[in-house]
């Protein structure tokens, strides 16, 4: 018994390009190249064309419009999504068809536009209790540096709606502003403190996750900024016991007043980093004078209890390896910081993000920063600062694409990396993958030369750090259309084979190890069928997901998982697309803004108690969850299976999740049987 085998295998089985803000008056275009590699022993000849599925028109369009793949060679091909100007946010869907070889193929093809109009760069939400609480009123220290930096901003007065329970504009408003600023002020008032709703509310919270999951960029600041944030007065645990909100900011909270810890140098907070922007940093928060009003010229005298944060040690929604420390006040326990940023940037051996976002989270308030007092750095020189870090967007390229074709032994090649950035910025590392297998080079200059041993054509890449901390990898764009790449795979642990009786089936090499490393029977279930000879262990197909090596990627992402989730709705006929969507989560869900659906309850439990193992560090991470059941594409919804039963499921792109409440927890969650049921075996 054995899966049909497809005639090729593609290194992108589906192409969703996310979320798109358009230029104004501009068609927005975005291409992505495709491999298919043939695992059969005969060339294959496909035809290739494109057609929509969802959403008004726009255009799909393939190059070249057919592909020659000899045996066990690699050809490429390029889809372009064009989206024509006017459009408002919607989704688009498509499909690329290949026919011809073994069988007729097909890629779904996904995008999302967000509103075009960018309304202005920074939206600045003043908490700090001045409208409802009577409390100070600080907004013109943060409103008046974005006029002095000219940045364009729209202010928002979120305790003038205390009492409502939602106070932020809906998620497609927040998405037209590339930064968000939140500010608290002397506000100490957790959300539920008081007998009406307070910013931020549980809605409001949810709404600022969902922006982040899209990509946002968060500064909040604030010295009670942890209160604040929580969505109960009391925390069962003021360390855990947080808003899943704070632990997007990446702290975890250590103390009330970091004043209090150690023999602080009061009031001086210093950069510790050892990147160069932060080097310089040095800031004083001092109150002015006596006798001497207090301003957005001088400071606010206000910073009397700064909390003191560290990075997470238990608290699995605390991402700490994404989190950097950047400031501390001196002569307090090393571990204790008052600022911290969190984000991730891809690298030759995890080239995707694990987060799309990034926050940084100051617990001392921007307007006790004195602006007044020469060697200090000012407000609005520390705002300055903090924005370019956020926008800051770094690219590289290679010469010659990185594409390189030696002739002879021993024949070297001159790399020359061009990197740029939208700040001001300079690159100082540049890390070298030269496609053969070798170790990756690490160089301060963007050139270097590397001596192929073997004749061939080489997919070389490089990885460039610039002074903000941020990186870019070099693109690989097409491939000589038949032409195989070598490639050397890094070797895999000599874990031996499994025989499991159930099926007849083994389970060996890097798919044992990683079908053991990420979750076992629970998770894949047993195999179906032997790993295919023909692709050389390339694809295995399990009770309830396919296994794909890709041994060109450093592990853990050498074996990618199939869409069966996305693929079993299609079998059946269904676009996940016409299911109803939601526009927030319920309170103590997850929201995922890609797809606008939530996930709660049980099933939230079990998607975030499961998940890829990345760092080999404890718990599950939300891109550890991801990885292995991908994005929601439906709420929870009744379905008669196919042995009768009528429950509760929900789909993912690489699951269906199905609730058996008559089990107790753990198995009352299981994975529906999706590789078993998806591919049809055929007898030999």
């Amino acid at each position: 018994m054995r899966a049909v085998n497809p005639g090729v295998l593609f290194d992108r089985p589906s192409l969703s390009f996310g979320n798109l803000k358009p230029t104004p008056g501009e068609t927005t275009q975005v291409s992505a190249v495709v491999q298919a590699r043939n695992i059969t022993g005969e060339a294959l000849t496909y035809t290739l064309g494109t057609r929509q599925t969802d959403g008004p028109a726009f255009t799909v369009s393939v190059n070249p419009a057919t592909i020659t793949v000899g045996p066990q060679e690699v050809a490429t091909f390029q889809v372009t999504v064009s989206i024509p100007p006017g459009q408002g946010p919607v989704d688009y869907g498509a499909v690329v068809e290949l026919t011809g070889g073994v069988q007729n193929l097909h890629i779904p093809v996904w995008v999302r536009t967000l509103p075009a109009a960018q309304s202005t760069k920074v939206l600045l939400l003043d908490n700090d209790g001045s409208t409802s609480l009577g409390l100070p009123d600080y907004s013109g220290y943060y409103a008046n540096a974005l006029l002095e930096l000219g940045i364009s901003t729209t202010y928002r007065d979120l305790d003038a709606l205390a009492g409502e329970p939602q106070t932020l504009p809906a998620l497609g408003e927040l998405q037209q502003h590339e930064i968000i600023i939140w500010f608290s002020g002397d506000n100490n008032i957790p959300s539920g403190a008081l007998p009406v709703p307070t910013p931020l509310t549980p809605t409001d919270q949810n709404l600022l996750i969902a922006y982040l999951q899209s990509g946002g960029n968060l500064i909040a600041s604030g010295q009670n900024l942890a209160d604040v944030s929580d969505i109960e007065a009391f925390p069962v645990d003021p360390r855990y016991g947080r808003s899943d909100l704070y632990g997007y900011l990446g702290a975890q909270w250590a103390a009330d007043n970091v004043y209090e810890t150690g023999t602080p140098e009061q009031p001086v907070v210093a950069g510790v980093s050892d990147l160069p922007w932060t080097s310089g940093l040095l800031l004083n928060l001092a109150a002015p004078p006596e006798g001497v009003v207090r301003s957005d010229l001088n400071g606010a005298g206000n910073q009397q209890s700064v909390d003191a944060v560290q990075l997470g040690d238990a608290d699995p929604r605390l991402p700490d390896r994404y989190t950097v420390p950047f400031m501390r006040v001196p002569g307090t326990p090393e571990q204790l910081f008052v600022a911290m940023n969190t984000f991730d940037e891809p690298t030759l051996e995890k080239p995707i993000k694990g987060l799309p976002f990034r926050t940084t989270l100051l617990t001392f308030g921007l307007e006790g920063v004195r602006s007044d007092i020469e060697g200090f750095t000012t407000r609005k020189e520390l705002l300055q600062t903090l924005l370019y870090w956020h926008v800051d967007r770094p690219s590289v390229r290679l010469n010659n694409d990185g594409l390189f074709t030696t002739t002879q032994p021993d024949e070297s090649v001159l790399l020359e990396a061009a990197a740029q950035s939208n700040t001001p910025t300079e690159f100082m590392r540049y890390r070298w993958d030269f496609g053969d297998g070798s170790p990756i080079v690490e160089t301060a200059e963007p050139s270097v030369t590397h001596t192929y041993p073997t004749p061939g054509t080489y997919q070389a890449r490089v990885e460039v750090t610039n002074t903000w901390g941020h990186k870019a990898l070099s693109p690989t764009p097409a491939v000589v259309m038949g032409e195989s790449i070598p490639t050397t795979p890094q070797a895999a642990p000599a874990v031996g084979s499994q025989t499991f009786p159930e099926t007849g089936q083994t389970l060996s090499g890097r798919f044992l190890e990683y079908w053991r490393d990420n979750g076992g029977l629970s998770v894949f279930g047993y195999p179906l069928n032997a790993a295919s000879t023909d692709a050389g262990q390339l694809a295995q197909v399990f009770e309830r997901t396919r296994f794909e090596l890709h041994p060109q990627n450093a592990p853990p992402y050498d074996v990618l998982l199939g869409r069966v989730g996305a693929e079993m709705l299609a079998a059946q006929g269904i676009d996940w697309r016409s299911f109803p969507t939601v526009d927030r989560a319920p309170e103590g869900c997850l929201y995922f803004a890609e797809t606008q659906h939530s996930v709660c309850g049980a099933f939230k439990t079990y998607w975030e108690s499961q998940g890829l193992e990345f760092d080999g560090q404890p718990g599950r991470s939300y891109a550890e969850s991801l990885a292995l059941f991908g994005l929601p594409l439906s709420e929870p919804v009744q379905e008669t299976l196919p042995d009768g039963t009528t429950i509760i499921v929900q789909w993912f792109e690489r699951a269906r999740f199905e609730e058996h409440p008559q089990n107790a927890a753990p198995y009352n969650v299981l994975l529906g049987l999706l590789g078993r049921d998806l591919y049809t075996p055929t007898t030999e």
